[in-house]
């Protein structure tokens, strides 16, 4: 009783001082792109779980949340997951240089929101690179030193 009441005489003020409905706002959010992309993605960890077990379940969620930020980072960089660290820099570089907000005088705030949006993708990606060859170079090392002490 209390959720129909609350879902006909509810409302939200957005940061801009608007006033929407809840029901109108719960309806604009199961009709948008992320919730769409959201049930898909559980749908599909859901049909591949049934397929190859429960287990990796966790495992597949996890990589679908992007907590890393990675798969939005190739997004903004209009890169696929393969790119090299060369390829990443030189991305970087062409879209940061067409994005620089001091050649968009007319629109300066919208470029400096996506020069920096540009600058984090950068950062997450090449951190990202960075650690996997650190824990490459350790795992290398570590199995290379275990052969040596084996003769």
């Amino acid at each position: 009783m209390w959720m129909l009441f609350l879902g006909n005489n509810a409302s939200i003020t957005t940061a801009d001082g608007e006033t929407i409905k809840l029901r109108d706002a719960v309806q604009h959010f199961f009709n948008s792109p992320a919730w769409r992309e959201l049930k898909n993605t559980v749908y599909k960890i859901y049909q591949r779980a049934r397929t190859e077990g429960w287990e990796r379940v966790y495992d597949e969620f996890v990589e679908a949340l992007d907590p890393r930020g990675e798969k939005n980072a190739y997004k903004v960089l209009d890169l696929d997951g393969n790119a090299t660290q060369d390829q990443i820099t030189k991305k970087y570089r062409k879209l940061a240089k067409e994005w620089h907000p001091d050649r968009h005088p007319k629109s300066k705030e919208e470029a400096q929101a996506k020069f920096i949006e540009i600058q984090q993708a950068y950062e997450t990606l090449s951190n990202i690179k960075l650690e996997r060859a650190r824990r490459n170079k350790q795992s290398r090392d570590t199995t290379s030193s275990s052969f040596k002490n084996v003769g």
